[in-house]
């Protein structure tokens, strides 16, 4: 099943669950929140652009990270003062909003937000959504982990330059193929520019960090690293450049700790398994014994479905 499959489905369900005119579904690498595909409606796409400014460039009501890392994962945006809401969602005929957060203990795959032009959405459907946020986070996280998680070879890779209001002002061929391919799986015009790309740019320009990576996933379920850098220009204007790239070993580990559901103690056991660590000297740098390190990698082999450590490290270097 291919992400927007997932992600229509989930829209499909929402609506079963409580009714709205449009909505958003995304979802995001849990490692930091950047969205790695979105199913959106066509009323809805008009002001995404807009929609992502308010989210990355200015300080509002229910953010991502708040929903995240707050008590509700379910908010509504007509009961407080907005600007998304004053000055982007009623001119385009939306009279509210509610945002979604797909978290399960404290890690997020993903995010929705649901629109309605006439009525108020309720408490009593906030409460009927929220019975369901942790359902959907499970199939989020399942399709993750079910991909075959290969890892992307370019020899090479494909390139934008955007400008700060994310205009192309280059791209290569293998960068214009990879704009294609993200679009058909976002199921968008090729003449829009993706939310996964969108959303790492306005992530370094929001932050003025000089780089960030998100992982992402093809069709066909391998995996790569979205990788941006934020540059300057002689004329002092910001400029991006997001490229396709293998996704290195260290991210590559950290997305299947994330994916796999992997402990803090499981998760220092792999670091040294993939370092070719014995299980005595595991024992030894952990401090603890060699049984309790078996037991750390039993559970290891059932989270990630192998049996013996050769074919974890195929798992980890594939």
């Amino acid at each position: 099943m291919g992400g927007n499959v997932l992600r229509k489905r989930i829209r499909d369900f929402l609506y079963a669950t409580c009714s709205f005119d449009a909505a958003c579904i995304r979802t995001v690498d849990p490692n930091n929140l950047l969205t790695t595909g979105a199913y959106t409606d066509e009323t809805v796409e008009a002001i995404h652009q807009q929609l992502f400014e308010n989210e990355y460039l200015e300080e509002d009501i229910h953010s991502h990270q708040e929903l995240v890392s707050g008590f509700l994962p379910v908010q509504l945006l007509h009961d407080k003062p907005s600007r998304r809401l004053d000055e982007i969602l009623l001119p385009a005929g939306f009279r509210d909003e509610m945002r979604i957060a797909f978290v399960i203990n404290q890690t997020c795959y993903g995010f929705a937000s649901l629109f309605r032009e006439n009525l108020f959405f309720t408490n009593a459907e906030v409460q009927k959504v929220t019975k369901h946020v942790k359902s959907i986070a499970q199939l989020m996280r399942s399709h993750m982990e079910k991909t075959p998680q290969l890892s992307v070879d370019e020899s090479i890779k494909p390139m934008l330059i955007l400008s700060e209001k994310l205009d192309i002002l280059f791209q290569n061929s293998e960068g214009e193929q990879w704009l294609q391919e993200l679009c058909m799986e976002e199921a968008i015009a090729t003449d829009r520019l993706p939310r996964s790309i969108r959303a790492v740019a306005y992530q370094m320009l929001s932050e003025q960090t000089t780089h960030h990576r998100t992982i992402m996933k093809t069709q066909a379920g391998q995996i790569y690293a979205m990788e941006g850098s934020l540059l300057t220009g002689s004329d002092e204007a910001n400029v991006l450049m997001v490229m396709r790239i293998p996704i290195p070993e260290e991210a590559r580990f950290s997305h299947l700790v994330t994916c796999y559901r992997l402990t803090s103690k499981e998760s220092q056991v792999l670091k040294h398994v993939w370092k070719g660590h014995s299980t005595k000297e595991i024992a030894q740098y952990l401090s603890i014994s060699p049984y309790t390190v078996q037991d750390h990698l039993k559970s290891i082999f059932s989270k990630t479905n192998t049996n013996s450590r050769s074919k974890l490290m195929h798992l980890l270097r594939s």
